[in-house]
């Protein structure tokens, strides 16, 4: 296949490797077990990466239930 242009911007080889194994098809494509394998991955912790990342800052302050009114009373007014 055609490789993208910005496959050359990587400078790293063994990223760059790493991208291209990923990039040939199904059938010669390694497996994800036998990529988690590449060195560079090695000094990574997965597991602590994956939790940082799912550290998502609150885009909605919380509020506190306002006296005598409940979002389900409300939803159920505006059906009815």
């Amino acid at each position: 296949g055609i490789k993208p242009a910005a496959l050359d911007m990587v400078n790293d080889p063994e990223v760059k490797l790493l991208i291209e194994k990923c990039l040939a098809p199904a059938s010669e494509r390694p497996s994800a077990r036998e990529l988690l394998k590449y060195q560079f991955l090695q000094h990574i912790d997965l597991k602590e990466q994956a939790c940082n990342s799912l550290q998502l800052p609150t885009l909605v302050p919380q509020t506190s239930n306002l006296e005598g009114s409940s979002v389900h009373s409300d939803a159920a007014s505006v059906t009815q």
